[in-house]
């Protein structure tokens, strides 16, 4: 072909990336598009009629981490009958997926009792054969969960923050999807100190007995696992210890209590107030409070070791509190709400006929971070790197991404499931995206 020809195709396609990136940047056509493409999803597909429907939602075993299968999952539907058998961890998004109709489901059959298949959430039965060794005298601080419950996409787990030394291990909430994010990292689940929890919202404790069973499994801990959080923690870990018993006890009868003493698949709920509520090691943990009314008490954490900290909010509304709380810090992990996209949601929901989930979608915007002006708080508290997490709507594509992208100047970021930051005592340097 003559050079003409390659010169003109190599000048259509500059224009058309140059043309792409103006769309990207412009607000105007990306809301646009969100627009045209929460139409197409808005409507669950219609059922056949006189048809037998049969969807995979989950195909996985407990022994593995592939993030593109959830756990055992088969819906079976008609135009006038819905039912799921067994409910694995990662099903629930699968359903949303598809497109099925979750408003009119019937019931759902369990074939058994094993938590991989009456748990809505991830269940990893054992972390990687050798987790990464921590380096010493450094905070690590990995995201094992940046989404909000608004929205679907399986690269983000919910609401997890894992902070490490070589000593100390704990977990700041522990959002449905978070075990798998653990294993992911390689982390060392089996000497975790404990869960804080930043509220009772299930978005933030879902995962609690996974990640729990396999500390008991790869440990053979003989004491429950520490779950510190506000007033309110007693009710949700006895609950977990009521629903997991029958699991716990088909885990010791198989093994043996040797290998797995009962006591440690159980965990220990630590209710906890505003200030210090961990210190050893070096490590001190300082709760405040954070503002999520109407629930109440909501925290947020503030980790110091070796001279480093980092904050992590919790859900919050941009509050004085936090960022009084958060002076000086390396890091603050915000909770973050992307206000222009989520007024498209509920436009459009209202438009299609889905009056609970526009209400749904306008109620969560007055308690959650607005965009505005959390890069601004940041720098005035004086902040090295702010980085927004539990983002409202999780992020499906790049075009919502760029919002909260655009809210904040580097090194400011938007999180991703396993980033990882290392903080070594004593000095200003954080390694890391």
């Amino acid at each position: 072909m003559s050079k003409r020809f390659w010169l003109i195709l190599m000048g259509l396609l500059v224009v058309s990336i140059g043309a792409l990136m103006v769309v990207m940047r412009s607000e105007t056509v990306a809301l646009e598009l969100i627009d045209r493409a929460l139409r197409s999803q808005m409507a669950p597909e219609a059922m056949p009629s006189e048809t037998l429907t049969v969807v995979v939602c989950g195909s996985a075993s407990p022994l593995g981490n592939s993030p593109d299968r959830a756990q055992a999952c088969i819906a079976v539907l008609t135009d006038q009958h819905f039912f799921m058998f067994d409910a694995g961890s990662g099903s629930q998004v699968r359903l949303s997926q598809a497109a099925l109709p979750v408003n009119r489901l019937d019931g759902v059959f369990l074939t058994h009792l094993h938590s991989d298949h009456i748990a809505e959430i991830p269940d990893v039965m054992r972390s990687q054969m050798a987790p990464e060794a921590m380096p010493s005298e450094t905070l690590t601080v990995v995201v094992c969960g940046s989404a909000s419950p608004l929205g679907n996409s399986p690269d983000r787990a919910q609401a997890c923050i894992a902070v490490l030394t070589d000593q100390h291990f704990f977990m700041f909430d522990a959002g449905s999807g978070s075990q798998v994010r653990l294993s992911q990292a390689a982390l060392p689940v089996n000497r975790l100190d404990g869960v804080f929890l930043t509220h009772l919202h299930s978005d933030h404790i879902a995962e609690i007995p996974d990640v729990n069973l396999t500390r008991w499994a790869t440990s053979g801990a003989a004491q429950p696992l520490k779950v510190y959080g506000p007033a309110g923690v007693s009710q949700v870990v006895d609950g977990f210890n009521l629903a997991f018993g029958l699991d716990r006890d088909y885990r010791v009868a198989h093994h043996g209590v040797d290998f797995m003493p009962k006591a440690g698949g159980q965990a220990e709920a630590v209710t906890i107030a505003p200030g210090v509520v961990f210190s050893e090691g070096g490590l001190t943990v300082t709760a405040f409070n954070v503002d999520h009314h109407p629930i109440n008490p909501a925290f947020g954490y503030r980790v110091d070791y070796g001279g480093r900290s980092v904050v992590i909010s919790g859900d919050t509304v941009n509050t004085p509190t936090l960022w009084a709380a958060a002076e000086g810090a390396d890091l603050v992990f915000h909770d973050a709400l992307a206000r222009p996209v989520l007024e498209v949601m509920h436009r459009v929901a209202l438009e299609s006929g889905r009056e609970r989930v526009a209400k749904i979608i306008m109620d969560v915007t007055d308690y959650h971070a607005g965009l505005e002006g959390l890069q601004a708080s940041a720098d005035a508290a004086g902040v090295q790197r702010l980085v927004l997490y539990h983002l409202v709507p999780a992020p499906p594509n790049a075009v919502v991404a760029g919002f909260f992208k655009r809210a904040v100047v580097a090194p400011s970021m938007m999180a991703e499931d396993l980033m990882r930051f290392e903080l070594p005592r004593d000095s200003a340097v954080i390694y890391g995206p």
